[in-house]
């Protein structure tokens, strides 16, 4: 018995053979947008520490740490989906998109 979690990986993978990986597919926007709004956030955060610097810049590093991770993963992956792609056995993935009885 399939699981329908499965099911939709499935449809998923699929729709990224068709596509190729587009996780960096984010438009100039979106960016600046997530930019301004990192900014913003930090410098109201300053004004309210403004008198302690060092919880500010702790917590800064911390932030941009966790963007750095998460950022440098996303690429890992997308370096590694051509190897993926060679591996994956699509007509099995398509036999489990397909299935309707979950089974």
């Amino acid at each position: 018995m399939r699981l329908k979690s499965e099911k939709k990986l499935a449809t998923y993978l699929l729709t990224q053979k068709e596509n190729g990986y587009s996780i960096f597919r984010v438009s100039n926007r979106s960016k600046f947008a997530f930019l301004m709004l990192v900014t913003f956030c930090g410098y109201i955060f300053w004004r309210y520490l403004q008198t302690q610097a060092v919880e500010f810049l702790f917590l800064s590093g911390v932030f941009t740490g966790a963007m750095l991770q998460n950022f440098l993963l996303l690429k890992r992956l997308k370096d590694q989906w051509d190897f993926n792609e060679k591996i994956i056995d699509w007509d099995r993935v398509e036999n489990i998109a397909r299935s309707n009885d979950g089974s």
